[in-house]
């Protein structure tokens, strides 16, 4: 689940910035590799993490939605491919802290 996360997040970020979810994502990479220093204060962190990711795209989507707007051309493709793969994933993740 963590790497289809990764890959929408890059993929959502080739028009926005999405550093919020990619730095959960990697923050969860390395907690399951170093799993000898975690408690469980940790993974409360990190589902609050999510949800504040959740909320910032909540936000962006009210701000930015509107993969309409532009000069047009090739840009306007990348963010309407953008704008889905940004859904998809805000999707995706809601079902990831369960």
């Amino acid at each position: 689940m963590l790497l289809v996360q990764l890959t929408l997040t890059m993929l959502a970020s080739q028009a926005r910035a999405d550093f919020i979810t990619l730095t959960i994502v990697c923050i969860t990479f390395y907690m399951l590799e170093n799993t000898e220093n975690l408690r469980r204060s940790t993974f409360r962190n990190l589902v609050g993490l999510i949800m504040v990711s959740l909320v910032y795209d909540i936000f962006w989507f009210n701000i930015n939605g509107n993969a309409d707007d532009g000069d047009g051309g090739m840009e306007a493709s990348i963010r309407k491919f953008s704008l889905l793969m940004s859904y998809i994933s805000f999707f995706f993740r809601v079902s990831l802290p369960r």
